[in-house]
């Protein structure tokens, strides 16, 4: 079962390494918190969340009266990595748009806005835009022509809802990224990434320490091929 194939993976890193990625949902990431706490692997290890699907930091609370408090403990210092939200005021009107549309459609009322819908909203808005500029180059462009429009979107870049958006050279968007950890009773900035500029910014406080030195007989990373999430 996965239990048994986590216990199995949390046994067979413990000696391997000290710093350690989990690439999951929010759920998975404090089961293995969670993990790590009874196997006393949270001093001296550093835990790196990341949740490229999540629109905030990885989150402990599971209204689990039983371990939600353990999770709050095996957090501290947990380094959160997620996909930027953006800040500007375009999208704060986005988002309000799509909570009224959502209202009058489907009678309800989100508690927050998925990053899926600036996602396809913004693969809507480079198709119409690039297939713009197409026909203003080309006006016996075809319209049918996908593939002719798909390599006119390689390194693209346009502005959508306030914010620059980057697809590159092999066709894939560059996301800006946020580092958080978590410090106390929150989430700190401890860094970001801006794809358009390529630049990371890492702030000068906000790394949790648990006051151990790491062991110098496990090494720094260990990397398994494994699939256990």
């Amino acid at each position: 079962t996965m239990a048994i194939e986590r216990g199995e993976l949390m046994r067979e890193i413990k000696d391997k390494a000290r710093i350690i990625f989990i690439l999951g949902y929010t759920d998975d990431v404090r089961d293995f918190m969670l993990r790590a706490r009874e196997m006393d692997m949270l001093d001296g290890y550093v835990w790196v969340g990341v949740d490229l699907k999540s629109h905030e930091a990885i989150g402990w609370m599971n209204n689990d009266t039983l371990n939600d408090a353990k999770a709050r403990e095996a957090f501290q210092g947990l380094i959160s990595y997620t996909v930027a939200v953006p800040t500007s005021d375009r999208y704060k009107e986005f988002k309000e748009d799509v909570t009224q549309e959502m209202k009058n459609v489907f009678n309800i009322t989100p508690n927050y806005i998925s990053t899926y819908a600036q996602n396809l909203y913004d693969a809507i808005y480079l198709y119409a835009s690039s297939l713009d500029e197409k026909l203003a180059d080309d006006a016996t462009t075809d319209i049918r022509d996908g593939k002719g429009l798909a390599n006119y979107m390689m390194n693209y870049t346009f502005q959508s809802l306030g914010r620059k958006v980057v697809i590159n050279a092999e066709g894939d968007r560059e996301s800006d990224y946020t580092v958080e950890s978590y410090i106390g009773e929150k989430y700190e900035l401890i860094g970001s990434y801006v794809s358009v500029d390529n630049e990371l910014t890492l702030n000068k406080s906000g790394w949790a320490s648990r006051e151990t030195e790491p062991s110098e007989t496990r090494p720094l990373l260990a990397v398994t091929t494994e699939s256990y999430v």
